[in-house]
């Protein structure tokens, strides 16, 4: 009707926006409707959405069949490196998939400093496990990365393994500064203790429930169930009685915790994105052993605090998997068999993994050799063996061993690391003791003599802020015994 222009409705056409064609069909639309103004209440006639390709249909398939296998997290990486694979070398369907394009654009990431050897072999793991898959499947006829190879080291050592003074260290700071709180906070420490018994990485913390702890004749386990292993396997691991008894005395809490907080609302984990409703109680095998979960800065404060470098001569860093490190280290040097290591740290790798089915009781004995690390536990007399202690598996002042009675649910060394009552006399009369201890400890080295030595109190203070200087202390009067014995080490 003449110039007039009658509008009947949009159609709205959605393209992929690294389709070259597309692209420049949308530029032309845009340019043929210049000064047409579409008016807001005209409705939407039709939509033209774009086919799916091939790759990117295979790409959802893939990752559809590995939520069991695969951590979400894990499949998130892996998705985004055959994401960025696919773009680069142009795939639009499987028949444009070729190995040369791959390899030199994996190689010129790596030329150009973009890509680490390590992250080189994190995408050449991603692109294997989708090529196995599309040949297991037969959408390919051959494996397109079977010849592959992955590259050496480049250096990075990523963390090194913690000590025991130095979880000791920073386990007993964290009690420290969690009794001092007036305000509920995550039990950092008892997270720092369960990565250092069991290997466990930080990100299962989260997803721990009740029901994974259980007892079976009198030797304690944690049950690793496919939704907190990401090997997607199903294993019962020992843990020490030590551990066993401080997560005995969390429950306690967490059943006070839940008359208040039945129910918390958060993620299992920092890796998944759904907010879950998850129960408290742990009378509920459902419920979860960590309500609340420290965030990662509060790991690197208590480090500080606790005066651990975050460095060492090496450039590595001291973190959260340091204390995963010091169990297979601590494992090792006790001689723990290797089959059994792998076994405890949930690794997979070598053939002997699928064999190794060590009964509880043989493990119980081999995780219940680890250095005791919860403050109270680890300076106690010895009054059968009054001798100087030898060194431990890492190289510090052992204080106590496999010998030595362990605490239970019961025990009053367990009592000891409870909260104490916040009564202002008794703080009064608990500083006042520990404050007249420390001057009684000093003035018995300033004499210099094997007898003050010898008569300092293995456990003059019962705070566990206080744990760095009694073993500082007792180091000192190990010196001036070893000097008055004639006996020479030159280690210490």
């Amino acid at each position: 009707m003449g110039s007039e222009k009658n509008v009947c409705g949009r159609i709205i056409i959605e393209f992929d926006q690294n389709s070259l064609v597309l692209g420049v069909f949308a530029r032309i639309l845009h340019e043929m409707n210049a000064g047409f103004t579409m008016p807001a209440t005209d409705g939407v006639v039709a939509t033209i959405k774009p086919i799916e390709t091939g790759i990117e249909t295979a790409i959802s398939d893939w990752d559809a069949a590995h939520r069991i296998k695969l951590s979400e997290g894990t499949r998130k990486n892996y998705r985004a490196y055959l994401t960025g694979v696919k773009i680069a070398c142009g795939w639009s369907s499987l028949a444009d998939i070729r190995t040369e394009p791959v390899l030199a654009y994996m190689a010129s990431m790596v030329e150009s400093k973009q890509w680490s050897n390590a992250t080189h072999n994190c995408a050449l793991s991603a692109l294997q496990s989708f090529s196995r898959w599309l040949k297991r499947t037969k959408r390919l006829r051959h494996d397109f990365m079977e010849d592959a190879e992955c590259l050496r080291n480049d250096g990075d050592d990523g963390s090194r393994a913690a000590t025991s003074d130095e979880l000791r260290r920073l386990i007993g700071w964290a009690v420290s500064r969690e009794r001092a709180s007036k305000k509920a906070t995550a039990p950092a420490a008892l997270s720092y203790l369960l990565m250092a018994t069991t290997g466990m990485r930080v990100g299962t913390l989260g997803m721990l429930r009740w029901k994974h702890f259980q007892e079976e004749n009198g030797v304690p386990f944690l049950r690793w169930l496919p939704d907190i292993n990401k090997s997607g396997h199903r294993r019962e691991c020992a843990i020490n009685s030590e551990l066993w008894a401080v997560l005995q005395a969390h429950r306690e809490k967490m059943r006070e915790f839940s008359r208040e907080t039945p129910v918390v609302r958060r993620k299992l984990s920092e890796r998944h994105t759904e907010t879950l409703d998850l129960p408290t109680n742990p009378d509920d095998p459902e419920a979860v052993v960590f309500p609340v979960l420290s965030p990662r800065s509060t790991f690197k404060k208590d480090r500080d605090r606790a005066l651990i470098p975050a460095e060492d001569r090496r450039a590595r860093v001291f973190s959260p998997h340091s204390c995963r490190k010091w169990t297979e280290t601590t494992l090792q040097t006790t001689g723990c068999p290797q089959g059994i290591i792998d076994f405890l740290m949930l690794h997979t790798a070598h053939v002997r993994a699928q064999y190794t089915d060590t009964p509880l009781c043989v493990q119980f004995q081999h995780v219940e050799r680890l250095p005791k690390l919860w403050p109270g536990n680890y300076l106690e007399i010895d009054t059968k063996n009054p001798e100087r202690k030898p060194l431990d598996d890492v190289g510090n002042i052992r204080y106590s061993d496999s010998r030595e009675s362990t605490p239970t649910e019961s025990d009053n060394r367990l009592g000891r690391s409870a909260p104490l009552p916040s009564s202002v006399d008794s703080r009064h009369v608990r500083d006042g003791f520990e404050a007249s201890g420390l001057l009684d400890c000093l003035q018995r080295l300033g004499d210099g003599t094997v007898e003050s030595a010898r008569s300092i109190p293995k456990r003059p203070f019962r705070d566990s802020s206080r744990v760095a200087l009694v073993t500082l202390l007792r180091s000192v009067a190990s010196l001036l015994e070893a000097e008055g014995d004639g006996q020479e080490e030159p280690s210490r």
